[in-house]
């Protein structure tokens, strides 16, 4: 196995755990989105309390749904092609003219 490929199964391999969390906030997510019409509906009667209340309630719905949206993305983009981490270690195209691959290793 050469390093091209190594790199390619690492890439894989934590696209699969992006997915896993992805999977896992899921339920995180309903929870979040199914207590948002509670926000509206807290009794005004103590004003920091309601106010604290409804903060904490946005904050996690908001939470939730942007770590379900990056480990989606991510999980996505990792088990397609992870071309983006490629790139950034140097081993895609540069050009059209040039094709660049991995720097070898010290085992070759």
């Amino acid at each position: 196995m050469n390093k091209k490929e190594m790199l390619d199964l690492i890439i894989k391999g934590f696209g699969v755990y992006l997915l896993v969390l992805a999977i896992i906030a899921i339920p995180k997510m309903l929870g979040a989105l199914f207590t948002l019409p509670f926000i509206f509906g807290i009794d005004p009667s103590d004003e920091s309390l309601a106010v604290t209340l409804r903060t904490g309630l946005i904050s996690r719905s908001m939470e939730t749904l942007v770590k379900f949206i990056i480990y989606t993305i991510a999980s996505v983009n990792f088990l397609r092609s992870g071309s983006w981490v490629k790139k950034l270690m140097g081993c895609e195209k540069v050009s059209k003219e040039s094709v660049k691959t991995c720097p070898p290793s010290a085992d070759q």
